[in-house]
């Protein structure tokens, strides 16, 4: 009888072994995936990186149009105008290190005039902002960049290309087609192309001594006709 008993407390034993030992795998197992996961997310999302060149920015922010911030140290005449921004990552654990030029950034759908040059020294330049990158090129990268700006007291925030096109000093670009599925995008090109019919109507910087000019789609009708013509005439000629 004592042997049977002793058996079933064994065999308890070992049951309650086997089950403390798969608990404390599960346990393990759980922790390994979530450590896995966060790291995942943190390569993912790259909350320590400072980012200095274009290729930095992982493409999964251009697809979650993730907002970046940092301050503009400077503006590049040449090649757009650019902005030269210090980036601030999302965690700056990191002391600063010396950046060199910083990222440059382009502000999106906009020709920028020379005074528009002289604005953005005056009012961008040593300001912290917020850009969305929506396309990256060699050189630079295509955002859509605002800022918060103070005025009597109160503090609203100016989106720069808007405001470039609004007062005149700037002009709307032809809408880049590699972006013309995006959403986001779209939005702010109809703001641009709005800021652009009110700059007319009021004669602002660019529109001041000019006419009015026909709404953008018509210029890329006239481009487009320019360029088929240029490259009809020849081979008709030639027949």
């Amino acid at each position: 009888m004592e042997n049977v008993i002793l058996d079933k407390s064994n065999i308890f034993n070992k049951f309650a072994s086997l089950m403390d030992n798969n608990t404390r795998g599960v346990q393990i197992g759980i922790y390994s995936v979530a450590v896995v996961g966060l790291a995942v997310a943190i390569r993912s999302v790259r909350p320590f990186s400072r980012f200095v060149k274009p290729s930095d920015i992982p493409k999964t922010f251009l697809m979650s149009r993730m907002k970046l911030s940092g301050k503009v140290t400077r503006i590049e005449p040449g090649g757009g105008p650019l902005l030269m921004v210090q980036h601030r990552p999302l965690l700056p654990l990191i002391p600063r290190s010396n950046q060199g030029d910083g990222l440059p950034v382009r502000v999106a759908g906009v020709n920028i005039t020379g005074n528009g040059v002289s604005w953005l020294q005056t009012i961008v330049s040593g300001n912290d902002v917020t850009f969305v990158p929506l396309q990256k090129q060699p050189q630079y990268v295509v955002c859509e960049v605002t800022m918060k700006h103070q005025s009597f007291q109160t503090t609203s925030t100016l989106n720069i290309g808007e405001e470039l096109v609004a007062l005149g000093f700037g002009t709307v670009a032809v809408m880049d087609p590699h972006l013309s599925n995006n959403e986001r995008y779209q939005a702010y090109y109809k703001r641009l192309l709005a800021a652009e019919t009110r700059a007319e109507k009021q004669r602002m910087g660019v529109w001041h001594y000019n006419s009015p000019s026909p709404p953008w789609h018509s210029r890329l009708i006239a481009q487009l006709w320019s360029s088929t013509k240029n490259n009809l005439v020849p081979r008709l000629s030639r027949a």
